[in-house]
């Protein structure tokens, strides 16, 4: 160990050195890293960017670790390992490796299936009611904080922002986040909500279903902000009903402009997508029964 590494990070209260490898994503928000420990295993570790407001730094970086820790259990939240700051004085976390962000996936003419769909859907939804039921709110639920993993494992990640100590029915006042990601209410009333994040989340599976942005990431802030306040994102939804069904039917009522005409609670919605799942794995069971051999070695999975 110790050789074709871009830089190291120790952490001097256990003792343990990390070696980063290459950048796997860049932003405001700092930097995350393909990296490996002394022993040999492979991590990823998020570097947090320091800025003139120490303070709000070490908040998001204590609030992103404290959250992941109290769903340790939940096997669709991101596993972290480590937290320290580093001799450099970088706020550091190391966490599970992943194959990659779903923004990672995003392509033109990329269509996923309405089975993935649902598979996704239901997954992220099982790690927001749990982060729910702690009254924390993620705000920030976009492409890049969904890692997929082998096997068709897909797991929530990045709690800097979250908003902690929101009881259900109650509204978190300030946000900071994705301009394309920003649910209605805040901007139109200027709060967020648990149902806050089913609509982020709405307009991630939209982006699988279309291969694009739902609302385009290079627009300016106020046409940005016109398009989601007349419910650009829940009509393009609504406009796949007739070709996606029931699929597109969920994700368009996740993304109602009015939270009080979404779905009430993560819980809701991961049952639709549950339901609709086993009808889809139902119909091409029963498809798979009336085909020839030689037709079944043709086909194509979803």
């Amino acid at each position: 160990m110790g050789t074709g590494y871009s830089f190291s990070l120790f952490n001097p209260e256990r003792q343990a050195t990390y070696f980063a490898v290459s950048a796997l994503d860049q932003g405001g928000f700092g930097s995350v890293w393909s990296a490996y420990t002394e022993w040999g295993q492979r991590v990823a570790i998020k570097v947090i960017k320091r800025t003139a407001d120490f303070n709000q730094d070490y908040s998001s970086w204590f609030t992103d670790q404290w959250v992941h820790l109290q769903c340790w259990h939940n096997q669709q939240v991101v596993r972290t390992f480590d937290q320290f700051v580093s001799q450099e004085g970088h706020l550091v976390i190391v966490m599970e490796l992943g194959g990659g962000s779903l923004h990672s996936l995003l392509g033109p003419g990329r269509s996923w299936s309405d089975k993935s769909i649902c598979a996704i859907g239901a997954q992220i939804l099982y790690a927001l009611n749990d982060i729910h039921a702690r009254d924390v709110i993620h705000r920030d639920v976009t492409l890049k904080n969904i890692i997929w993993f082998p096997g068709g494992i897909f797991k929530l990640c990045d709690f800097g922002i979250s908003k902690q100590q929101v009881h259900p029915g109650e509204y978190a006042r300030t946000f900071i986040g994705h301009k394309s990601y920003i649910p209605p209410e805040l901007i139109s009333e200027g709060y967020t909500t648990h149902q806050s994040d089913i609509y982020q989340l709405g307009l991630v599976l939209l982006a699988l279903m279309t291969g694009r942005h739902p609302i385009p990431e290079n627009l300016s802030v106020p046409f940005t902000r016109s398009m989601i306040l007349a419910g650009t994102p829940r009509q393009l939804a609504e406009s796949l009903i007739p070709s996606r069904g029931q699929t597109a039917r969920i994700v368009a009522t996740m993304l109602r402009r009015r939270d009080a005409f979404r779905y009430k609670t993560a819980a809701d919605v991961m049952a639709d997508f549950t339901e609709e799942f086993k009808r889809l794995e139902n119909i091409e069971r029963l498809a798979g029964r009336f085909l020839l051999p030689n037709q079944q070695t043709m086909r194509r999975p979803l």
